[in-house]
């Protein structure tokens, strides 16, 4: 093709960029390729039709129009199977070839050492070929050498595949480790360190789920926990002693609650705790465990020393969750809550009966 049509020739190796050109590009930028010129030659030349046919099939074998037997594909298969040797031999970056080679001879049933003494075979017989067509064959390796080049570099292909993929895993890791920090950030409270409203809805609405779904049938308690005279206590040291407090009050929690429980924020100076698997007796002795903490600790802020109490109400669910569990259950301790405020604040009340299903 060089020779008979240099200049157009000479545009696909000019978009080949000094590497062997491809059919494909031939195809690009002539409309047609070496496989049609060829068939083309041999059959002007009288060549048996299976020979031609295979030749310009060889590209697309896979594809080779039924009519044309199985002699033919046969044929064309065997031609595309050179091609992937030849670029072993040829290609600077053998491995890809070689891969693809071990590929097609597979698909073809041709094991791994048939290949390789297959390919050994070439060797004499392109001595042979060069020796007949007069050409004068270039100094190289031996096709041993190419081949254990090639099993080299395919070495490389797969340890940087390899390598890749040990990339891309640890940044999945990195990745669901910022989704997780990310996450367990949008559900606390940054003042005080315990989870944020959505948080506690989350963790209340799985403990019932797991009660609708029968995965557990322990009583499931909640306790709602106010600061007392909060209000007054901004006023007179300011909104920054009364922050000092809040952060207390999440660290006695987070320092005095089972390993089972949970803390959150619920607003302002109000916090919740969601007590799995207690009984209604643990309950009272767990929010008055709390509360006496919270009265024995000192805050220490500018010019003062600040004591609070806390007054908490509580409640438990002792049976499987309908839909309004949670409203219930919370409400029911809100008003445990207030009855203990109404009784002089820095005091328990908690619910004698569970909180019963909706009529």
């Amino acid at each position: 093709m060089l020779q008979c049509i240099p200049d157009a020739y000479a545009g696909v190796l000019e978009r080949s960029q000094g590497r062997w050109p491809t059919r494909e590009l031939e195809i690009e930028v002539l409309g047609l390729d070496r496989s049609i010129v060829a068939a083309g030659l041999l059959k002007e030349r009288g060549l048996p039709e299976p020979i031609y046919r295979a030749i310009a099939c060889a590209s697309h074998f896979p594809d080779v129009p039924a009519e044309y037997g199985t002699e033919v594909r046969e044929l064309a298969e065997a031609l595309s199977l050179a091609e992937l040797a030849a670029r072993v031999v040829r290609d600077e970056a053998k491995g890809e070839p070689l891969q693809a080679l071990r590929t097609a001879a597979g698909e073809a049933g041709i094991g791994e050492e048939d290949l390789v003494e297959l390919f050994q075979a070439l060797e004499p017989e392109i001595q042979e070929m060069a020796r007949l067509l007069d050409v004068e064959m270039a100094p190289g390796l031996t096709h041993a050498e190419i081949l254990a080049q090639a099993h080299r570099q395919v070495t490389r292909i797969s340890l940087g595949a390899a390598a890749d993929l040990h990339r891309a895993e640890r940044r999945a890791e990195d990745l669901a480790n910022e989704n997780r920090e990310l996450s367990e950030k949008a559900s606390t409270d940054e003042l005080t360190g315990v989870l944020n409203r959505a948080g506690f809805d989350a963790v209340l609405e799985d403990e019932l789920r797991a009660r609708r779904l029968k995965r557990t049938s322990t009583v499931l308690g909640l306790l709602m926990i106010d600061a007392d005279h909060f209000k007054q206590l901004n006023d007179t040291h300011g909104h920054p002693a009364g922050d000092a407090v809040l952060r207390t009050i999440g660290r006695i929690l987070g320092q005095t609650l089972r390993a089972s429980d949970v803390a959150a924020r619920y607003g302002g100076e109000e916090f919740v705790v969601v007590a799995p698997k207690i009984t209604p007796e643990g309950l009272r002795v767990l929010a008055e465990r709390l509360r006496q903490a919270i009265e024995a600790e000192v805050t220490e802020v500018p010019g003062a020393r600040l004591q609070v109490t806390v007054s908490v109400g509580g409640a438990f669910l002792a049976e499987s969750a309908d839909d309004g569990a949670a409203a219930r259950l919370i409400e029911a301790a809100d008003q445990r809550l207030y009855e203990a405020k109404r009784h002089g604040r820095n005091r328990c009340v908690v619910a004698e009966h569970p909180v019963g299903r909706e009529a």
